[in-house]
């Protein structure tokens, strides 16, 4: 497992990849889940597709908020706390590497999302005013070759803005499971390609 020493954390989240879940210089701030279904449907296909890659090139921590843009979505009352637990996200993206073998040759096909709400301002995440927010979501991932699909469960905060998803933290990867149960079992408040 890799370590970031204390003062390289912020370093490691400030040069964060800034692209896929959006990287847009302009303020940010969280924002309402969107009134049309298939909008909501894309951002977190987006979301999907931009985890899966990080997760199959190894660079998971690309959907992080910068230090700068947790900074604009979150109270600092939340913040120190969320920092620490940031830095353990860090790690636990590092010891992703199983995804880089088991994907190398995957493709994105789709995705469930469990725990999408309306959250309001500084309630369990800190957020500075209310947002849709994600608990998990589920990467699926298509082997090719005529083999069995792949999936993952990523569970964290994921707080969506007008620059994308955004991921406070990642406080669980799962190892990928080809034909992975939930395929087929999990509830999910929005799916697509799942089944």
């Amino acid at each position: 497992m890799i370590r970031c020493r204390p003062g390289l954390v912020m370093l490691c989240l400030s040069v964060a990849f800034v692209a896929g879940c959006g990287g847009s210089r302009a303020p940010i701030a969280p924002l309402a889940m969107p009134l049309d279904s298939d909008t909501r449907r894309s951002s977190l296909g987006e979301l999907g597709r931009t985890l899966f890659e990080g997760l199959r090139d190894g660079t998971p921590n690309n959907c992080f908020a910068s230090a700068s843009e947790l900074e604009a979505l979150i109270v600092p009352e939340v913040r120190f706390r969320l920092e620490r637990e940031r830095a353990e996200s860090l790690e636990r993206v590092s010891a992703a590497r199983v995804f880089r073998r088991d994907w190398a040759q995957a493709r994105f096909v789709g995705f469930c999302a469990q725990g999408a709400r309306e959250e309001l301002a500084q309630q369990s995440l800190g957020l500075v005013s209310g947002g849709w927010v994600l608990e998990r979501i589920l990467v699926v991932a298509d082997l090719g070759e005529g083999r069995p699909r792949s999936a993952a469960w990523l569970e964290g905060g994921f707080v969506y803005t007008a620059q994308g998803w955004k991921a406070l933290n990642i406080r669980r990867i799962e190892a990928p499971r080809v034909q992975h149960a939930d395929l087929e079992l999990a509830p999910c408040d929005v799916e697509s390609g799942l089944r």
